[in-house]
């Protein structure tokens, strides 16, 4: 006998969203006993099989970039990816406002390079709501790629004069320290 009710089953997907909702939920009762220190790296596996599903074996499913960056590193490592991609997103748009305000002909590859990476930035943020392909293995170094490509094209051409400056002795202390 049918109800008229729609279930999780008859999705696309079948009920991998109320395991990703469940994995995410449980990820936030670990994050909140290691929300300072963290737990350190690639621990998210050996705490959710100790912890929350009590088996003897590792549970290897990531769910939600945030929750894992926030879990394995706690406060500081999360406050610093996140100023990582911000001040990716805040290069590159400053950029491309700049870019828009020029004529077409001197615009360039480099106009529509910029437009890319500003994607790649978008997809990377919002992917990372949903899974974590990028971090705690081997694809790790590829999470830093789109905000290092940022940082390439968002650059300005200075003149000789500003380029031959000295930096501050601040700076450079700073910097060494």
């Amino acid at each position: 006998a049918a109800t008229g009710r729609i279930t999780v089953t008859n999705t696309p997907g079948g009920d991998a969203l109320i395991n990703r909702l469940v994995l995410a939920g449980n990820e936030w009762r670990l994050v909140q006993d290691y929300s300072w220190t963290g737990s350190g790296l690639v621990s998210f596996a050996a705490l959710y099989a100790e912890y929350v599903q009590i088996v003897p074996n590792f549970f290897l499913s990531y769910g939600n970039l945030y929750l894992d960056v926030l879990l394995e590193l706690g406060l500081i490592g999360f406050v610093a990816l996140a100023t990582i991609f911000g001040g990716a997103f805040w290069q590159v748009t400053k950029a491309l406002q700049r870019s828009v305000s020029r004529p077409f002909p001197q615009q360039g590859n480099l106009y529509w390079l910029r437009w890319a990476t500003c994607a790649s930035l978008v997809t990377i943020l919002v992917h990372g709501l949903t899974d974590d392909a990028l971090y705690g293995g081997t694809g790790t170094l590829l999470l830093f790629y789109a905000p290092a490509m940022a940082v390439l094209v968002s650059r300005q051409r200075r003149i000789q004069a500003e380029v031959a400056r000295p930096w501050p002795k601040w700076l450079v202390w700073g910097t060494a320290v």
